[in-house]
């Protein structure tokens, strides 16, 4: 069955068309309201959502109270809050007051639209661990082919013998698009990555760009200094201890809660 999603835009509301075609894209029903209590509480009188997403640019304290009145309402719908006030402590009192997911903004729609999937225990597309990793060593996050590029390298985690073409194959699936597009972007992100320098420390052949595949299994045997990734999601730190999915993502710092 498909998420119902209700996404309110306050001065975003161009971004949040954007955000309700990528949720459209991926199977989720979504609705855009604007910025306005009574809307917002008529609305989910009379409708279940799975999701509410509420945009904070200002006036905390309100946006707080509405959080705090959606989880009495309706107990079942998860929150996740936009938070442009750029705050860190703004999003633990969001967390607080109910929300399951805070970001400060801005993020990509991907992201977002991963993070909501994540949320509800629907397929994700990547992992946030892996963005983070990724971002970490310095790669463009402002491409597309990043995700992608995350994607493959978390198959090839759990999977070391599978080939590059089922690896494609497999993250086209995820993404809703074809193979091709999958191999050329990744090239291309590979390519900017080496004319950045990023790729230059991780290779002895300085001068030489890897291919995709040497590239993505590279990353993938290095991330496994830091995580371990299971098919069905599950991410150990190599610390021994298990944790949540994501409860919280600032950007490239992430608050994580013990099971």
């Amino acid at each position: 069955m498909n998420n119902n999603i209700l996404l309110i835009f306050g001065e975003n509301r161009d971004y949040c068309m954007i955000l309700k075609r990528f949720f459209r894209e991926y199977g989720m029903n979504t609705e855009i309201l604007p910025d306005n209590e009574k809307l917002i509480m008529e609305k989910l009188s009379v409708k279940r959502y799975n999701a509410v997403i509420v945009t904070a640019f200002c006036d905390t304290a309100e946006k707080i109270g509405i959080v705090t009145r959606i989880g009495n309402i309706c107990p079942e719908t998860a929150v996740a809050v936009l938070n442009y006030t750029s705050l860190y402590m703004n999003c633990r009192k969001f967390i607080s007051a109910g929300a399951e997911r805070c970001l400060i903004m801005p993020q990509s729609p991907v992201n977002v639209c991963n993070c909501v999937m994540h949320m509800l225990n629907d397929q994700y597309l990547y992992l946030q661990e892996t963005a983070d990793f990724m971002a970490n060593s310095g790669f463009p996050q402002h491409l597309n082919s990043f995700y992608y590029f995350c994607a493959a390298t978390e198959l090839c985690m759990v999977n070391r013998s599978e080939s590059i073409s089922a690896v494609y194959n497999e993250v086209a699936e995820r993404f809703g698009t074809n193979a091709d597009i999958i191999e050329s972007s990744i090239r291309h992100f590979v390519k900017v990555s080496h004319k950045k320098g990023i790729i230059k420390k991780f290779f002895n052949d300085k001068d030489k760009r890897p291919s995709n595949n040497k590239l993505i299994r590279f990353t993938a045997e290095s991330m496994k200094d830091f995580y371990e990734i299971f098919k069905d999601g599950r991410v150990i730190e190599k610390n021994e201890r298990e944790w949540q999915m994501l409860v919280c993502s600032f950007g490239n710092e992430i608050f994580k809660m013990a099971d």
